[in-house]
């Protein structure tokens, strides 16, 4: 919703990154302000995975209605499947403070470092094709971020 809306509302901005704002109301004078996580992630390096890997993909996913697994999870393993040992599938649950600290990302799906570009559900064919182009490029020195959508904390 529009910011605009809060701040009607008697909601203040405690910050901004692009459109999108972090706001708050009834804080104490003493509290200090809610700020973003930073997003912090590094594309997995050959000699961290055993030898037959060739993708790694991370999964970060919010626990909904207790649930503890995760629909896009299911869906990239799924993939993974016909590549046998070639592809992994990690998830990370961000429902633990340690994951949401040490990460700084709401929902995402990482393929070999490079963030899918798209927040909607995944289906099998995309989820396929993501590891066919990461087999045929090099892994990243660094993270390829996306953030046309809100997905960072």
């Amino acid at each position: 919703m529009p910011d605009q809306f809060f701040s009607r509302l008697g909601f203040s901005t405690a910050q901004a990154r692009g459109r999108r704002r972090l706001m708050y109301t009834g804080l104490p004078v003493t509290a200090c302000l809610p700020q973003y996580l930073e997003p912090r992630y590094d594309p997995p390096q050959t000699n961290q995975e055993p030898t037959e890997t060739q993708v790694v993909v991370d999964v970060f996913f919010t626990p909904l209605c207790t649930a503890l697994r995760s629909e896009e999870g299911a869906v990239m393993r799924q993939a993974a499947e016909a590549f046998g040992g070639r592809v992994i599938v990690r998830e990370w649950s961000v429902g633990d403070p340690e994951v949401r600290m040490n990460f700084g990302i709401a929902r995402a799906i990482f393929v070999n470092g490079v963030m899918r570009p798209n927040d909607d559900i995944i289906g099998l064919e995309e989820a396929t094709g993501l590891i066919v182009d990461a087999l045929e490029r090099p892994v990243p020195d660094g993270a390829v971020w996306d953030d046309s959508i809100s997905r960072l904390f």
